[in-house]
C-alpha cells in the first residue's frame, strides 16, 4: 500500500519553508499491503515485505501442480521402473 506522509525536517527560519513545493510535504512510501511493515518489493500489484513475499510465492508454488514444479525447476525427473 501507498501512503504519502509528511517528513517535514523543521528547515531553519533563515531558509524559509517551501510549503507545498517542499519535497519533505508529501513523501510516497511503501507498505506490506500483508502485514503494514515497510514493503521493498512489489509483486502482482502488491506490496510486499520481503518475509510476506516468500510466503505469497510459497503459496503460488504450492497450487501449481507436480509437472509445473518440474518445468520451473528445471531439474531433471526420471520415473523409475516398479
Amino acid at each position: 500500500m501507498i501512503k504519502y506522509e509528511d517528513e517535514c525536517v523543521g528547515c531553519p527560519k533563515e531558509m524559509g519553508c517551501l510549503g507545498n513545493s517542499c519535497p519533505n510535504l508529501n513523501v510516497e512510501r511503501h507498505y506490506c499491503d500483508s502485514c503494514g511493515d515497510d514493503a521493498t518489493l512489489n509483486i502482482d500489484e502488491q506490496d510486499f515485505c520481503e518475509t510476506c513475499a516468500e510466503l505469497y510465492l510459497c503459496d503460488i508454488f504450492r497450487a501449481l501442480g507436480f509437472e509445473d514444479k518440474v518445468s520451473l525447476l528445471e531439474v531433471d525427473v526420471k520415473k523409475l521402473d516398479s
